[in-house]
């Protein structure tokens, strides 16, 4: 009997031992998983800071309402007045997809290209970039105030 309790006592001990052991080990353990943790946080917010927003300055606040009932081609002119009588082809494909007058599918591109094309009023100046060709973008006004040809316009000024 006393060799059971001999036994039993030393199995205890041998048990608390290896815990103790075992706590020992986990620290460092649980202090690595603790700034695996951190370092995935600050990776993720990296990550999200450097992805380019859908809703970026490229893309011009266009009224989307301007475009219902209008054609792709229409749509494309449109937009390009809106936006100074210059246009990026993908800047309009994004504009067409918000307004629901395409759906977003591997022709999408080639589509938005074909607007500008085959409207015939851009011409090409860039990759991807197309002028509306009769955009008339304001003048300064370059005349003298004593020319007669703007004397309406100059009430105040008399010729010398």
């Amino acid at each position: 009997m006393a060799d059971k309790q001999q036994a039993i006592s030393y199995l205890t001990d041998l048990k608390r031992d290896m815990l103790a052991r075992r706590e020992q080990l986990r620290r460092p353990l649980a202090q690595l998983e603790l700034e695996i943790e951190h370092v995935s946080a600050t990776l993720a917010l990296a990550l999200r800071e450097n992805k380019p927003d859908n809703s970026s300055s490229e893309l011009p606040d266009f009224p989307i309402a301007k475009l219902r009932g209008l054609s792709q081609r229409q749509a494309v002119i449109a937009i390009a007045q809106y936006s100074g009588g210059t246009l990026k082809a993908q800047t309009a494909k994004q504009i067409l997809l918000r307004a629901g007058l395409m759906k977003n599918t591997k022709n999408a591109t080639n589509m938005t290209h074909n607007a500008f094309v085959q409207s015939g009023k851009f011409e090409r100046i860039g990759k991807g970039e197309f002028r509306l060709k009769t955009f008339l973008a304001p003048r300064p006004i370059t005349a003298k105030p004593d020319d007669p040809t703007v004397m309406g316009l100059f009430p105040s000024a008399r010729p010398v």
